[in-house]
C-alpha cells in the first residue's frame, strides 16, 4: 500500500503531464510544420489574445481579437478605422457592427481556425504586435521587431502542463 507522501507526489507528478491547450508560436515553413515554437502559454477556456498591424493601403491600425476554445481559435471582435482596400464594413452572418469612436468593431461571425499563418511585417509596413493577458499583466509583443518579413504559425496545440508552463518565452 503507497503512503499519503508517495501519493501526494504521483499525484503532483501527474500534474506535470496533464494535457492543457497552449496558444504556440511557431515559424511557419511549408513542409515542416514542426518548428521549434517562439512562444508558448497555457490558454484555459475562453483565453482572449490579440493581434494589430498597420493595414498596408490604408495606413491605419487593425487590431484583431480572438479568443481561445476547444482547441481552436476563434475571431471574437475586430477594430478598425477605415473600411475601404479589403477591411470590413459590415456584420458577417451571425455577427454585429457597431460603431466606437475612432473604431469600427466588427463582433462574432463565428470564424474558426487550427491555425493562423500571419506575415510579419516592418517598422514601415504592417508593424505586426502581439497582445496576451497574464494575470494582471498584460503583455505586448512586437513581432516586426524579431520576426520582419517572415510567417508565423499561430495555433492551439495540446501539450503537458510542464511543457507549456516552461515554453512560454516573453523575451520574444
Amino acid at each position: 500500500m503507497l503512503r499519503p507522501a508517495c501519493l501526494l507526489g504521483l499525484f503532483a507528478l501527474s500534474l506535470l503531464f496533464w494535457p492543457v491547450d497552449a496558444l504556440v508560436i511557431r515559424p511557419f515553413v511549408p513542409g515542416l510544420p514542426f518548428e521549434p515554437p517562439v512562444f508558448a502559454a497555457v490558454a484555459p477556456l475562453g483565453q482572449e489574445f490579440g493581434t494589430g498591424y498597420i493595414h498596408s493601403v490604408q495606413r491605419t491600425p487593425v487590431l484583431d481579437v480572438y479568443r481561445i476554445a476547444g482547441g481552436r481559435i476563434w475571431s471574437w471582435r475586430e477594430y478598425a478605422q477605415s473600411h475601404n482596400a479589403g477591411l470590413p464594413f459590415q456584420a458577417p452572418a451571425c455577427g454585429r457592427f457597431r460603431m466606437q469612436h475612432p473604431w469600427m468593431v466588427i463582433e462574432g461571425g463565428r470564424q474558426v481556425w487550427r491555425q493562423i499563418v500571419l506575415r510579419v511585417g516592418n517598422a514601415k509596413l504592417g508593424r505586426n504586435v502581439l497582445t496576451w493577458e497574464r494575470g494582471p499583466d498584460r503583455i505586448r509583443i512586437d513581432l516586426y521587431t524579431r520576426y520582419s518579413g517572415r510567417r508565423l504559425a499561430l495555433g492551439v496545440e495540446r501539450l503537458p502542463l510542464a511543457t507549456a508552463a516552461l515554453a512560454y518565452r516573453p523575451d520574444i
